[in-house]
């Protein structure tokens, strides 16, 4: 069982995109239909989920926080749970309504990861993923009419992530937040050094 409250958040109202948005916590929602993301091979496959409509200025800065909550599960049994759990969920910013990749800033695709999925599991069950406050940069990055997405991520062989319903609780306060100018050299060096990390894992993996 979910140690959040889930008829709290499925009881949220969706988040509007146009009028005024009063203070308080919002929801962006999958549809409810099963969607299935399978790998075939060492190659990362991702795939936008769902998705908000274009951000308007005045939303962006009374964003508050975000969390992620989904119903999810992935193949089941795998040879060899040591090396690891490779499905997972994405909140990403992208460009715009009809992008299919995320937006780019100094050769960096702007991509948080909001939690890893269930491990070896073959029955639905709920997930939260982390928790992005105000300051963090996923928030601090967002500029108008960019959308906020979840996206599924899988990669090796007959890896599998099954996700049914979702919800992105978007929290709002009741005026702007006055936050700092990001240094994003600060932060690109950052996000480098994490993939460089994770690539490094990745090819003691797959070496022989």
């Amino acid at each position: 069982m979910p140690d959040f409250q889930l008829s709290d958040i499925k009881t949220l109202p969706d988040l509007p995109a146009e009028g005024s948005i009063s203070e308080g916590q919002y929801v962006l929602k999958a549809t409810g239909e099963e969607t299935v993301l399978t790998s075939q091979d060492d190659q990362i496959v991702s795939e936008v989920w769902f998705q908000s409509r274009p951000l308007r200025l005045e939303t962006i800065q009374r964003i508050k926080s975000i969390r992620h909550f989904a119903e999810l599960h992935d193949q089941g049994p795998v040879d060899d749970p040591s090396a690891g759990n490779w499905t997972w969920f994405e909140l990403v910013i992208l460009e715009g309504p009809t992008s299919k990749t995320p937006r780019s800033k100094d050769g960096v695709q702007l991509v948080w990861e909001s939690h890893r999925n269930r491990f070896q599991t073959t029955s639905y069950e709920w997930k939260e993923g982390d928790l992005f406050g105000n300051h963090d940069d996923i928030v601090r990055l967002i500029e108008p009419g960019n959308v906020l997405a979840v996206r599924l991520c899988t990669r090796f062989q007959a890896w599998m992530i099954f996700a049914r319903q979702g919800y992105l609780r978007i929290e709002m306060s009741e005026e702007p937040i006055d936050r700092e100018p990001i240094k994003y050299s600060d932060s690109v060096s950052q996000i480098k050094c994490i993939h460089d990390a994770i690539q490094a894992i990745n090819d003691s993996i797959d070496a022989p």
